[in-house]
């Protein structure tokens, strides 16, 4: 059984070379293989692991808080999905659990370091070994003496978690004010009101500046729709349906310029311009489907129309 281990950042790595070492103590049969080094952002697949995609029987996620949004994961957990039945393809989580992954990795049926959903992991994948898998007894019997060197490990690279950071929302700030407004001290009361006033410039730069990022976020796409909407449009961030297909970006996208398009008529009312190139994607949705492609859809990849991570476009009418 060929084992395609997936990892981005330095404990998931740790975590994948641990995994790929000691698998094979467990089940003989398991042929674990993880890329050496991590590859740079944008990056096309190296021939070495597209090749190790091929012969992969199944896939091991590991995700650790650091990494659930690294770029590379995603990417190589789209290959394997498209690769292999999503049943054949897990994720391994490392101090997060379940509810903390969305996206496209929530898809993945998720095993949490610990002792039970390991050996339940091990045990799913010795069945899909057949009758080259061990008997349940000696199966057992490997994972009790073997569990405990992965236990050891995997503890050596704990972190504690840290307290988060509690940031008072605009309106507590708002209300703290009024309520220092009864103070009878004017003195007390000015010097708060300085406080607060800073605290409150020092929050909405923090905001502007978290929407800036969510803006360039690389697994993200940017629509500006006022020019197809007007003043009432927005800039809408859709996060990069890595799984998903052209139609259901478009479909996803139409909720937000519907006041002024009908349904199905992009292409011909109005289009997407990339912002940067000034490219128009006019060979894409249900209507070229259908008259180019015979599909009532579009389910090609964006990938595959070129549309990528971190593209901003300008909806404009034609």
């Amino acid at each position: 059984m060929r084992v395609f281990v997936s990892w981005s950042g330095d404990r998931s790595r740790a975590i994948a070379e641990i995994l790929r070492d000691w698998l094979p103590y467990v089940l003989p049969s398991a042929e674990p293989w993880m890329s050496s080094t991590d590859i740079e952002r944008g990056s096309r697949w190296s021939l070495e692991i597209s090749e190790q995609l091929d012969k992969a029987n199944i896939g091991i996620i590991c995700l650790t808080p650091e990494n659930l949004e690294a770029p590379w994961i995603l990417f190589e957990a789209g290959a394997l999905s498209k690769a292999l039945s999503r049943t054949l393809v897990c994720t391994y989580l490392f101090q997060v659990g379940p509810t903390d992954i969305k996206g496209p990795l929530s898809q993945f049926q998720a095993s949490l370091a610990t002792r039970e959903d390991t050996k339940k992991l091990l045990a799913s994948m010795n069945r899909a070994l057949g009758a080259s898998g061990l008997a349940d007894e000696r199966f057992n019997k490997m994972f009790e003496v073997w569990w405990p060197e992965l236990e050891r490990k995997l503890n050596s690279l704990q972190e504690p978690n840290k307290h988060p950071v509690i940031h008072r929302s605009e309106r507590e700030i708002l209300e703290e004010v009024l309520s220092l407004q009864r103070k009878s001290d004017s003195s007390v009361l000015l010097q708060e009101l300085a406080k607060l006033i800073e605290g409150l410039h020092e929050l909405r730069v923090g905001q502007a500046q978290k929407q800036l990022k969510k803006h360039t976020h690389e697994t993200q796409l940017l629509v500006d729709t006022r020019p197809l909407v007007g003043p009432d449009g927005e800039l809408v961030i859709i996060d990069y349906p890595l799984f998903g297909t052209v139609s259901d970006f478009l479909d996803e996208l139409y909720r937000y310029v519907e006041s002024v398009v009908p349904a199905i008529t992009y292409g011909n009312a109005w289009v997407l311009k990339d912002a940067v190139s000034g490219k128009k994607f006019m060979n894409i949705g249900r209507s070229f489907a259908r008259a180019a492609l015979g599909k009532d859809h579009d389910d090609r990849s964006l990938e595959e129309v070129g549309i990528i991570p971190g593209m901003r476009f300008e909806a404009i009418k034609l």
